[in-house]
């Protein structure tokens, strides 16, 4: 005989008891239960159970709505009314615990509403462009033997555009940007902008919508302007300014530009953002000498693709673009890397347009650190409700098995706990919003953005944080809800739950936090040591008040010998030189040479003959220039340590460098006169690569330095400027000094130190308060265990160290945790620089004995007070 289900589905149970009001509940229960039976012995199990799902639903089918809104959820109403008094009351009552995990959850959900913020930002550049998806940046990609991309140039050659849509099929039109600095005036001072240039097919590719003017002619004149709106403001006074005229010193004068259109701002999260936008054909490297040169990358080129054609399927075109226009290169390198004629070590490759920020102008990596960062932050938090819920289980047992006694489910008593939990995250989540707010201009100013929170324009951000308080809550109420509704009531009514040694989840949760607030107080440590250590390091030159004076296409010759005859007749100028690009930063130009059938790329400094002394570089070997020979202005270079090296010369003194096209570059012939040591001229993200000095004017001297006295250095730049006002009518001063240019070079890491910093604090805060809390809970519920030991003799300090001990291990497991997690990414971070700390042990040794100190006075706060009380006083009652 077959066994048979004597019961009815559960599921149809459980729809039956929603489907009729409560006061007839256990009736119908009854009743279709009854018949259940009836049909199981008459007619088997497989028409008892159908039989009794058609009752259950057409009990559903015709119950009465107005029956069940009375009775049923009135009853669901006042259970939900009694969670939210219980749980405000518990709130009320036990004030410490509750602004533990209140104010610990605000600052979690604020870290994540900003870093939402900052990655929502990362993630949506771009997304203005209506073309965006079939828009692409070509780059000149590098590969290693194995074929895997080394690294990509954004820069390519003049040519590259125009080659690309006349020689590969499915590209539909490109443009070029080239973005300079330009004096601008209307009417009254020039001031400086950042101007682009571009072709006229710009506005085919990308989306600016025109206020004025129209995007088919807007660029066709070398004299054509198209404008932002801000700058039509900003020069006329509105946006009406079609027509009008702007002056643009793009060389030694003024020129007459006529603004022809006026778009809209543009986002800040647009890759493709500027000012003023001119003709690229009137750019000064758009003239017969560049125009058709391969080899010399300036332009940054953009494609548009046809329709259906897709960047996979030009990969094979491209590949022989290259190899038709790169073959030199192409071979060079396999030489020098003695590869095989079938590595292709250099190809032109496409980069979507929404993919370009996250590529090159920013990493990727920082959006994830951010992220986890936040997470960490938010995790601790919810370890802190967690660990505070089990350990007021023995408070709040009683109330678990009177509750049970009476009737309660366990479901019941979970949806309570989840219940409470969703409440506090509520109300974390209106602190930590109002939090966010409040850190929001501080966070702009760390990450370097323009971030609002726009909640009715943004619907993202109102669905985040909707998230924010589900999976806030869920993760925080999970683990008491799951372990404090399965309290059996007979135990929970004799005796009370502890926190003790069986705990495991417990432990392991305050073992983690302190790992998290581990790893980033390291962090922070590694992160500021680094940057001391470039602050302080020593390049090879003397960096201290010397001031960067751009020349804007000013005679940097000439106006040096005015300023040394006027403004250096000051006691406190000491010197006075004119320079291309100062030291601390890459050349003038990447100049490339061939020698020995060696390719060797070098940079350019453009110098006067006081340089040497005015940098304080320590030339080696030869001599320094000497401005009264002819020879030096043209045809002397003074070259590094490095340069020397790599052209294998033992004698440099009076050797020769080739020029990469000989009689066209300013030395189709240099020779040398000197050696300087290397010295650091790039940022210490690198090491020293090849460079030389020049006096040859075809460089160019594009800045003025000058080296003042420490003391009145206001006094004397204030001389400095009105000289200068006087020698140069059209050009404002501007100024800057050059340690202050360097440190610029590492504002982004400088700015990762600081959020790092700032979120060191909060997790160890938030950690502590969470240590704080466990160790009052844990305190409280041993009051008569320390009344005993008193009155057996034990000290305060026997006391402290009894708590203290069982902690303390926890603190040190999450220590040994996070060292080594922490160990390789700091070093993975700091394999970014060049010159570059060691993560040593004493970064350890002081997040560790920071980390200590602060929990064993955490504990010690409680564990004294404790241990000072009266014993007669936790006693009395026994």
């Amino acid at each position: 005989m077959r066994d048979k289900n004597t019961t009815p589905p559960k599921l149809a149970q459980w729809l039956l008891a929603l489907s009729v009001a409560w006061r007839f509940k256990e009736e119908a229960e009854s009743d279709l239960d009854e018949l259940y039976q009836i049909r199981l012995e008459n007619w088997g199990e497989k028409y008892a159970r159908k039989q009794y799902w058609n009752d259950v639903l057409s009990i559903w089918a015709r119950r009465s709505w107005f029956q069940e809104l009375e009775f049923t959820n009135l009853n669901t109403f006042a259970m939900l009314k009694n969670y939210l008094k219980v749980t405000f009351r518990t709130l009320r009552k036990q004030k410490i615990y509750s602004f533990i995990n209140v104010f610990g959850l605000a600052i979690g959900l604020a870290f994540c509403a900003l870093i939402f913020l900052y990655v929502q930002d990362e993630l949506s550049y771009d997304s203005m462009h209506q073309n965006r998806d079939s828009v692409f940046r070509v780059e000149l990609g590098f590969f290693n033997e194995d074929g895997s991309l080394k690294n990509s140039g954004r820069n390519g050659a003049i040519p590259l555009g125009p080659r690309l849509h006349e020689e590969v099929p499915g590209i539909e039109t490109f443009t070029r940007f080239f973005t300079r600095q330009h004096y601008v005036k209307a009417d009254g001072e020039p001031i400086k902008e950042r101007i682009l240039y571009s072709d006229p097919d710009i506005f085919q590719l990308f989306t600016f919508p025109f206020i004025v003017g129209n995007p088919d002619n807007a660029l066709l004149s070398n004299n054509s302007a198209v404008i932002t709106e801000k700058t039509a403001i900003k020069y006329f006074g509105d946006t009406q300014a079609v027509g009008k005229t702007l002056q643009i010193r793009k060389n030694e004068l003024f020129e007459d530009f006529e603004v022809t259109a006026v778009v809209k701002d543009m986002p800040s999260n647009s890759t493709i953002r500027f000012n003023i936008l001119l003709n690229i054909t009137g750019d000064a490297f758009y003239t017969a000498r560049f125009i058709d040169r391969f080899d010399m990358n300036i332009y940054q080129t953009y494609v548009k693709l046809n329709k259906n054609v897709s960047e996979e399927s030009l990969a094979n075109a491209l590949n022989l673009f290259t190899d038709k226009h790169l073959s030199d290169h192409q071979t060079s390198i396999r030489e020098k890397n003695e590869w095989d004629e079938t590595v292709r070590p250099i190809a032109y490759r496409l980069n979507p347009l929404p993919e370009i920020h996250l590529n090159s102008s920013s990493d990727p990596r920082y959006s994830y650190i951010l992220s986890g960062i936040a997470l960490g932050i938010l995790l601790i938090a919810c370890i802190n409700f967690m660990t505070l819920s089990i350990g007021r289980s023995s408070r709040r047992s009683k109330e678990i098995g009177m509750r049970k006694v009476i009737g309660a489910q366990r479901h019941q008593l979970m949806g309570q706990f989840w219940g409470e939990a969703f409440i506090v995250c509520a109300i974390s989540l209106v602190i930590g919003t109002l939090l966010a707010e409040l850190f929001l201009p501080v966070f702009n100013s760390l990450a370097d953005k323009n971030l609002d929170f726009k909640y009715l324009e943004n619907y993202q951000t109102l669905v985040v944080l909707t998230g924010f308080i589900i999976l806030t809550g869920f993760i925080a109420g999970s683990y008491p809800a799951l372990l404090l509704s399965g309290i059996k009531p007979v135990a929970s009514l004799k005796s009370r739950l502890k926190l003790n040694g069986s705990n495991i989840f417990t432990k392991a949760l305050v073992s983690f936090q302190f790992a998290l607030s581990l790893c980033l107080i390291v962090s922070t440590l590694v992160m500021n040591n680094q940057l001391q250590f470039i602050q302080s390091k020593d390049l090879g030159f003397n960096t201290e008040q010397v001031l960067i004076i751009p020349l804007n296409r000013l005679n940097g010759l000439e106006l040096a010998d005015q300023l040394r005859n006027t403004a250096g007749k000051n006691a406190n100028v000491l010197d006075i030189t004119a320079a291309g690009t100062p030291l601390g930063f890459n050349g003038s130009y990447g100049y490339g040479i061939d020698y020995n059938n060696r390719p060797i790329s070098i940079n350019v400094f453009t110098v006067e003959s006081n340089y040497i002394d005015f940098m304080e570089l320590n030339l080696v070997k030869g001599r320094g220039f000497d401005k009264n020979l002819a020879s030096d202005t043209l045809e002397a270079v003074i070259v590094n340590e490095m340069l020397v090296s790599q052209m294998g010369l033992t004698e440099p003194i009076g050797k020769v460098i080739p020029g990469l096209v000989q009689g066209e570059d300013p030395h189709g012939g240099a020779y040398i006169i000197g050696v300087v040591e290397d010295h650091n001229f790039a940022a210490l993200y690198q090491e020293i690569d090849p460079a030389f000095l020049t006096m040859n004017p075809a460089w160019g001297h594009g800045n003025i330095m000058i080296r003042i006295h420490p003391e009145n250095m206001s006094e004397t730049i204030a001389e400095i400027k009105e000289q200068w006002d006087i020698l140069v009518a059209d050009v404002p001063f501007a100024y800057s000094f050059l340690d202050d240019d360097l440190y610029q070079t590492y504002q982004e890491d400088e700015q990762w130190s600081n959020i790092v910093n700032y979120s060191s604090f909060f997790a160890i805060f938030i950690a502590t308060m969470g240590l704080f809390g466990l160790v009052t809970l844990s305190v409280n519920s041993r009051q008569k265990e320390v009344g005993i030991r008193k009155v057996l003799g034990a000290s305060i300090s026997q006391i402290t160290a009894l708590f203290a001990k069982d902690f303390l291990k926890l603190v040190i497991l999450g220590i040994l945790i996070a060292t080594p997690i922490v160990f390789y990414f700091m070093n993975d971070w700091l394999t970014n620089f060049a010159y570059r700390i060691s993560v040593n042990g004493w970064h350890f040794g002081i997040a560790t004995a920071l980390v200590m100190i602060i929990a064993l006075i955490t504990i010690s706060f409680q564990t004294i007070r404790a241990g000072a009380a009266n014993p007669v006083d936790t006693l009395m009652n026994e």
